[in-house]
């Protein structure tokens, strides 16, 4: 009777931690599918992908705009291209996705984050690079949203 009783609360315990593991990772697996939606955006050509991440976190989008301490996730692709800055801001100037030619990084609480001068269209460079590349971020960001709702981490 207490091999019986061992046995089940074993069987206990592994039940409730894949459970709570299942609810935690939640939010990494929404945000994991988030930023795969940005990295399905083809690159255009002469544009070389020089790094891509992600991450989630309660500060993303903070400073002056706030995100009024919901979760927020964010993904980006920092690319080197030969393009024009308009071209390439035409490429990518859609769904929400913030284009940064001049750009620095954000960090706060081991996270980071890109935030930037936004570029005006009509003051764009529409000249190719030729002999020269320029680097860009494309950047998207969202209330990270699951079905459980707000798990605190």
């Amino acid at each position: 009777m207490q091999k019986k009783s061992v046995y089940l609360l074993v069987i206990s315990i592994l039940v409730f931690s894949v459970f709570v593991y299942y609810i935690y990772g939640q939010e990494y697996r929404y945000a994991k599918e988030f930023a795969n939606e940005l990295y399905e955006y083809s690159i255009p050509p002469n544009t070389v992908l020089i790094e891509k991440g992600y991450d989630f976190a309660y500060n993303y989008g903070g400073g002056p705009r706030g995100n009024g301490g919901y979760p927020t996730v964010v993904a980006f692709m920092k690319l080197s291209s030969s393009l024009s800055e308009q071209e390439i801001f035409n490429y990518y100037n859609q769904d929400d996705i913030e284009v940064y030619f001049d750009w620095w990084v954000e960090e706060e609480k081991g996270k980071e984050w890109y935030e930037g001068i936004k570029p005006k269209p009509q003051k764009l460079s529409d000249k190719e690079n030729i002999n020269k590349t320029i680097k860009v971020v494309i950047q998207k960001r969202s209330l990270l949203v699951t079905p459980y709702g707000e798990v605190v981490y």
